[in-house]
């Protein structure tokens, strides 16, 4: 992606500091991250939109930031709810604004500041984001614009900022294999963007294509043809009939087992979805 797209691309995304309570989160060193971002980047739709349509603005913070925080909303805050972990690492607050007549809902995990040599606040931020799209990791704060962590999927990667970015222009889904987050999210998260024209491919499922096939599909038992996924137990369908299986279980949570219908070979569903 060109200079000129990157800043073409981000202009929608500038609009939120219009709004004053986005300007006083960040001034307070609150990190803007999650769809909001992607959305704005890539299909151009403004703040506004995202917010009018009930879109949620996600974030993180240290604790120490969050009184000062909400004093500044204070004028502006409608309620909040909170939620906390048993160790009382950190505090999710949603918090529900009203901005000159708009109702804004944003979400905030503040992370403790614990004094002890064997914690990472690093540990407390990967795992409670709900971060499971590398598109998600773009992180907006006081300084800019850049990534919210680095997962193990990029550690060797020379540049991943420019990879994901490259990724959201191309409409390409990669999904971060955080065990806490695939356990919150389900098929229905992936296909929300299939259906909005984005591509996933699983690093698991095998699209093969062979004329000589004599075998049939185990689900709808007709011969199989050009059009077909392998499994990696080495069973194979229609990619259509794989595709209906699998919406079938568009609720299934993302770690969740998937099993083929030939044998009792079984994978968690996102490594079982072609898109």
């Amino acid at each position: 992606m060109s200079n000129v797209q990157f800043i073409r691309s981000i202009h929608g995304l500038l609009q939120i500091y219009d709004y004053e309570c986005f300007s006083v989160i960040l001034k307070n060193n609150a990190k803007l991250y999650g769809e909001f971002i992607t959305h704005t980047f890539r299909d151009n739709i403004s703040i506004y939109q995202y917010i009018k349509n009930g879109g949620l603005i996600e974030g993180w913070c240290f604790s120490i930031y969050r009184d000062i925080i909400e004093r500044d909303l204070y004028e502006m805050i409608v309620s909040t709810d909170n939620w906390t972990d048993e160790k009382s690492k950190y505090i999710k607050v949603l918090y529900t604004l009203n901005y000159h007549d708009i109702i804004i809902k944003i979400k905030i995990l503040y992370i403790h500041n614990i004094e002890d040599i064997h914690y990472n606040y690093l540990d407390v931020l990967v795992n409670e984001s709900g971060i499971y799209l590398d598109i998600h990791l773009l992180q907006l704060d006081r300084l800019g614009l850049h990534l919210i962590y680095i997962p193990q999927l990029y550690v060797n990667c020379p540049n991943p900022f420019r990879e994901i970015c490259s990724n959201i222009e191309r409409k390409k889904l990669v999904l971060i294999q955080n065990k806490t987050a695939l356990s919150k999210k389900t098929i229905a998260n992936i296909y929300k963007y299939i259906d909005n024209g984005w591509s996933y491919k699983s690093p698991y499922m095998h699209m093969i294509c062979s004329e000589n096939e004599k075998k049939t599909c185990p689900i709808c038992t007709i011969k199989l043809d050009k059009n077909m996924i392998q499994l990696s137990c080495g069973h194979c369908y229609h990619y259509e009939c794989w595709n209906d299986h699998i919406l079938s279980k568009i609720n299934t949570k993302l770690n969740e087992l998937i099993f083929c219908q030939q044998c009792d070979f079984g994978s968690e569903a996102w490594k079982m979805i072609c898109g």
